[in-house]
């Protein structure tokens, strides 16, 4: 057995045979993670001391990232001693994630080719999620990952936005038939890209691209968690093609909203903009959802301005 030490001073035992998110897992110790098949890069950590070896292929690290010493803890296990520079989110107390069977209520379009689709699970049963978490969707013997939008525990009803790949299996499965009161089934909550603001920071950035605003969405909703947390100011930045494509605006006065199209006007990225780049990242934390071509681009950006990283939060979709 090796002993596996976080930088934040909590320490679990793990071995050649078992990664290190299950390992720290089975001693109540909380890796970020998410996807556990290494493509999405949330347990990506810098090993300080000690080495490793993969049990499978870590896709989406970079050549600069291996040599400055990341590992996707999901894909490693331990073959010595290792010091990580890591955090332990045992504290927030997560739901073990549960296997419900779920009804389809109703359908809403949202724009061409996104729309809500909205769940219920059973009265008798218990569902909690941090906003930020997802689940899997099964759907006839095809299963898929998405955000929570929305959760109503009186209703029992959860939001789901999805989009409609043209060769997706279960974009075929879901926009193509009739859905109500057709049964599926939910494993989760699942994943650790839920908000969090350990450094107690002032200002919020939230940046979506596509779909990727459902977990911003549901953050957005959680005001009283949101201040609880610190934080006072709050801006959401929203990437999408043409003006036709925006379906949602936070509610009230106090957020900040602010929408960059990539077809339409000057053209822009969301991570490139004019009105991201302006703006003081002084005190401040930011939480980004989409896909993996932004995401990347993103922490590009946030580097070259020697933004502190550990202020930033991910959640990468994956395309399957």
């Amino acid at each position: 057995m090796f002993k596996v030490n976080l930088k934040s001073g909590q320490s679990f035992q793990s071995d050649s045979a078992i990664n290190l998110v299950e390992a720290g897992k089975q001693q109540g110790i909380i890796i970020p993670h998410s996807c556990m098949s290494g493509r999405c890069n949330s347990c990506k950590i810098r090993v300080l001391k000690g080495t490793s070896t993969r049990t499978s292929s870590e896709l989406n690290l970079s050549k600069e990232e291996i040599k400055n010493g990341y590992i996707l803890a999901c894909c490693r296990t331990a073959t010595s001693d290792l010091d990580l520079e890591c955090e332990d989110l045992s504290e927030f107390k997560l739901e073990e994630p549960k296997i419900l069977p779920v009804k389809f209520i109703e359908v809403i379009k949202n724009t061409e080719d996104i729309s809500t689709f909205l769940i219920q699970h059973s009265p008798l049963s218990n569902f909690q999620f941090l906003p930020g978490q997802y689940i899997n969707l099964s759907y006839r013997g095809v299963t898929r990952s998405y955000s929570i939008a929305n959760y109503n525990p009186e209703t029992k009803i959860i939001e789901l936005i999805i989009k409609n790949y043209s060769k997706g299996e279960m974009s075929q499965l879901l926009f193509k038939h009739d859905l109500e009161g057709k049964l599926a089934t939910l494993n989760g909550p699942l994943g650790t890209s839920f908000l969090r603001n350990p450094n107690r920071n002032k200002k919020l950035i939230l940046i979506a691209t596509g779909t990727g605003i459902a977990p911003i969405k549901a953050i957005v909703q959680e005001r009283n968690v949101v201040k609880e947390m610190g934080f006072e100011e709050i801006t959401v930045f929203w990437g999408m093609r043409k003006i036709q494509d925006l379906f949602w605006k936070p509610k009230g006065q106090t957020i900040k909203f602010k929408t960059i199209l990539s077809r339409e006007y000057r053209k822009e990225y969301v991570q490139n903009s004019k009105e991201f780049l302006s703006l003081d990242l002084n005190n401040t934390s930011i939480y980004a959802c989409g896909s993996s071509e932004m995401i990347s681009s993103l922490s590009n950006v946030l580097k070259n301005r020697s933004f502190d990283m550990a202020n930033l939060i991910t959640d990468e979709f994956i395309k399957s």
